[in-house]
């Protein structure tokens, strides 16, 4: 079940040495872009149960964990499939936003 899953484009990495040398890492960053959300899902909420819509929304840039979610890849780019939970920041582009989660 999708539930409160995302997808993420992950973004790659780039160094940059004091020489201006552009160094490619061999593994992916903890950051991306979502391409697609879940619609939620059913949690229990004191003694009853209820719906809890996800909060992200494609098109979102987020930072989430370094081993989170399943790695999957396609035609040079790498995406993952993480909950929602495990995203731990939205990104935008002046300001770092923190979620509450």
């Amino acid at each position: 079940m999708i539930q409160d899953r995302v997808l993420v484009n992950v973004e790659p990495s780039a160094d940059v040495n004091p020489g201006g040398t552009i160094v490619m890492p061999a593994e992916a960053t903890n950051r991306g872009t979502v391409l697609a959300v879940g619609p939620g899902m059913t949690r229990k909420l004191g003694r009853r149960y209820g719906f809890v819509p996800t909060t992200l929304e494609p098109g979102d840039r987020v930072q989430f964990g370094d081993r989170t979610g399943e790695e999957l890849g396609g035609a040079g780019e790498v995406y993952r499939v993480l909950r929602e939970s495990d995203v731990h920041l939205v990104l935008d582009a002046d300001v770092v936003v923190a979620t509450a989660r």
